[in-house]
């Protein structure tokens, strides 16, 4: 079975009778072109229900064994919009589902669609082995602690982040109470903060504090930085998507690559991608191997970390 990524971002509208359903194409129209299980059919039946379909090697069950993703993108925020956090957020998500998650994805999420889904993840997450988060939008400091801004946010302050944003270091915090499996938190969200009125498109907090600050991660979880901690992120020119997760994406394919040694390659691509503006950035509690694409009769960590491609 293909591995859907499930959407809350259902269009709206309204057609005549006789008219396709919205966002099918005018072949999918006739009964016959959607009994003849034509790929592109389902394909567009499945997108106008907010879903995307992705070919895969199969959706990942949330049992023992399994792999889940939540995949926030937020980019239509009333201050300071982001070019490619939306295109960022599908990159990885896609990365994710050919990987075997099962991907829950958000685009452009209220706070309270953030807090409603996270906590849906939380349930599905119990029985998985690998979970993972990843957000890419706007973040910011507030007293040591790192906030993911949704995109109703109405920030007049700093003060005002605990109310209107979720708070990373909270949502880490639940992930290591899991006592089995392995979390992985990747914070694209080092881009300036609305608080902050300038023209320039990065990813991080320049009202007060710069980017996101140092955390120590959890038991059994693995925190990921588009940059280091107090430096914000860039979010790519126009349709080319940032530098983090466009080789984010492309790294997390790699056979029999340990988890650390793919964070590794994507610093390296970054950096050389920005002349050494942007440097990645971890900090992790994992033991032991832990490879998301594996090969047959490949033991994980046989492939050498090398440079990125």
């Amino acid at each position: 079975m293909p591995s859907p990524i499930r959407s809350d971002h259902a269009r709206a509208g309204g057609r005549s009778p006789g008219d396709a359903p919205v966002g099918l194409p005018a072949h999918c129209a006739a009964p016959a072109g959607l009994l003849a299980g034509r790929r592109s059919c389902l394909a567009s039946l499945l997108g106008a229900l907010g879903v995307l379909y992705l070919p895969g090697p199969g959706r990942a069950q949330t049992a023992t064994g399994g792999r889940v993703a939540l995949v926030i993108g937020n980019a239509q925020y009333a201050q300071l919009p982001l070019k490619n956090a939306v295109q960022d957020a599908q990159r990885v998500a896609q990365a994710a589902a050919q990987l075997g998650f099962a991907v829950s994805s958000l685009v452009d999420a209220s706070h309270l669609q953030m807090i409603d889904a996270i906590r849906l993840f939380y349930r599905d997450a119990a029985a998985a082995q690998v979970r993972l988060v990843y957000f890419c939008g706007h973040g910011a400091q507030y007293r040591g602690r790192n906030f993911l801004i949704p995109v109703d946010a109405a920030l007049q302050s700093e003060d005002d982040l605990p109310s209107q944003a979720v708070d990373a270091v909270d949502l880490a915090d639940r992930l290591a109470r899991f006592t089995s499996g392995v979390n992985l938190l990747v914070l694209d969200a080092c881009r300036t903060s609305p608080l902050h009125h300038g023209t320039g498109r990065t990813r991080g907090l320049r009202h007060g504090e710069d980017g996101l600050a140092e955390r120590v991660a959890p038991r059994g979880t693995l925190i990921a930085y588009s940059t280091a901690p107090g430096r914000v992120a860039s979010d790519g020119g126009q349709g080319d998507g940032g530098p983090y997760a466009r080789n984010l994406a492309r790294e997390l394919t790699v056979a029999a690559m340990p988890i650390e040694s793919v964070f590794k390659r994507v610093r390296l691509a970054v950096m050389q991608e920005t002349g050494n503006q942007q440097v990645p950035w971890e900090s992790s509690s994992l033991v032991g191997e832990l490879c998301l694409r594996e090969e047959p009769g490949v033991a994980c960590g046989a492939v050498a970390g090398g440079p990125a491609r």
